[in-house]
């Protein structure tokens, strides 16, 4: 039997062994870890690893994974690979091993120790990479790990793969899918595509959700991460809920849900790029089970167009072609463009995140005091934007007109919520404002002036 550290140590070809190539399967109860790991090829292993150099973990440490037949963190690749034929029986299943780096984490024996896996998935994964899975921004693309268009895609295939998941292991069709009043109406869109019942549920002012009492394991919440500082009520609904729970997290990029933050066995997130960063699109799915991909890949050509309106004449410039683009996206779900693969491997993810870190944390310090929304004082991510209720009024006019970014955030959820509701005093009164990375803490320093004066 071939196992995956022999095709480290030699190097085979996916040709000649179809079966040990790309053998990918989830980490998270290894480590606190959101994606998912495998190994491949030695040439696509990561730069300053060999398959045949021996790692540096003095202790053995058997870990258990949740229906294979075992995991342990081991003093070699030679060590793992004996320990892996030991597990096996031959011709039935397959085994590999891999650095703990390339299981999202760190090794608790240290850098350089293996991981051992058995490995029983069917033949034929769709999700099995050739080439170099992408990466970036703390996402790495596996089965679990998937690359869209954009974010409402990689909602639409995370429902996708829920109703497949259920379907295969002989479970109740989904109830229904809980979605919040405040968001917006594009999260829709899939629901009505794959045929699923929605049922919209309330959200306070404090953003807290507003849940009916009998929601039950064949129903779906989708839970937001308002502006990236909804985290901790996030975590605390997400663990006592009965069913799947997807965040919707296109407002926290750098925020990450599962495994150890997230105990529950069925969860998923959702990300979008666009909003952190200068690309035409772009979305990220993780979850605890494999994402359906679908066959069509995008075309960023037409969504490039608003980018290089902006650069060139400002905001208003590029209106009609960011409205054009923003339809463009409503499409049913395509993989990411082969432009935007490339885009996101050339930004700088970290300073991104630090810097609006950074600014939210010397916003909140000047504002905190007049925000009716409780905020804490600092974040471990990088948020989307610094959320104000003030009840000031005329703010949002007076701020516009010195220059300020002020988008009226879902105007449909004050079409559609009654004018006394909590949601439709949020779509209203709650300014959005900026703190992206562009601005350094003089740009905080005067956004604080116009506003306390």
């Amino acid at each position: 039997m071939v196992v995956a550290a022999d095709v480290l140590r030699h190097g085979y070809h996916r040709q000649a062994f179809p079966r040990c190539q790309a053998r990918i399967l989830p980490v998270s109860a290894i480590c606190d870890a959101t994606h998912s790991a495998g190994i491949a090829s030695k040439q696509n292993a990561p730069k300053g690893f060999s398959g045949g150099e021996e790692g540096v973990s003095p202790l053995p440490r058997r870990i258990a994974l949740p229906g294979k037949p075992g995991c342990a963190t081991l003093r070699s690749v030679h060590e793992a690979a004996d320990t892996i034929k030991t597990w096996l029986p031959p011709g039935e299943m397959m085994g590999g091993i891999l650095p703990w780096e390339w299981a999202g984490g760190v090794s608790p024996e240290g850098e350089g120790s293996m991981v051992a896996f058995a490995d029983d998935l069917p033949e034929g994964k769709s999700h099995a990479v050739a080439g170099s899975p992408l990466c970036f921004a703390g996402f790495r693309e596996t089965p679990f790990c998937g690359m869209f268009h954009s974010g409402r895609a990689a909602w639409e295939c995370i429902l996708l793969g829920e109703v497949r998941r259920r379907e295969s292991q002989g479970l109740p069709p989904l109830r229904r899918v809980l979605v919040p009043r405040f968001t917006c109406a594009t999260v829709w869109e899939p629901l009505g595509r794959i045929g699923l019942p929605g049922v919209p549920y309330g959200v306070a002012l404090s953003l807290e959700p507003l849940l009916p009492e009998d929601a039950g394991e064949d129903d779906v919440l989708l839970l937001t991460d308002y502006f990236g500082v909804s985290g901790e009520m996030v975590m605390r609904v997400a663990s006592s809920f009965p069913g799947l729970v997807v965040v919707d997290a296109t407002m926290a990029l750098f925020s990450r849900y599962g495994g150890m933050r997230l105990p529950a066995a069925k969860w998923a997130s959702f990300y979008s790029l666009r909003k952190f960063a200068g690309v035409p699109d772009g979305g990220v799915a993780v979850a605890s089970f494999e994402i359906p991909l679908p066959e069509a890949v995008a075309s960023s050509e037409h969504r490039v167009e608003p980018l290089l309106r902006r650069r060139d004449g400002g905001a208003w410039a590029a209106l009609a072609a960011g409205e054009a683009a923003e339809a463009e996206l409503s499409a049913p779900a395509s993989r990411m463009s082969r432009l935007t693969r490339r885009l996101v491997q050339q930004v700088d993810w970290e300073s991104i995140d630090a810097r609006r870190r950074e600014n939210y944390a010397q916003l909140h310090a000047a504002l905190g005091p007049i925000n009716r929304l409780t905020l804490p004082e600092t974040l471990p991510h990088g948020p989307f934007c610094y959320p104000l209720l003030s009840g000031i009024p005329g703010l949002r006019d007076d701020l516009i007109d010195r220059g300020v970014a002020l988008p009226l955030l879902w105007p449909e959820v004050i079409e559609n919520c009654p004018a006394e509701s909590s949601e439709n005093e949020l779509a209203r009164s709650l300014l959005p404002l900026p703190l992206d990375h562009r601005y350094s803490s003089k740009e905080m320093d005067w956004l604080i002036h116009l506003i306390l004066g």
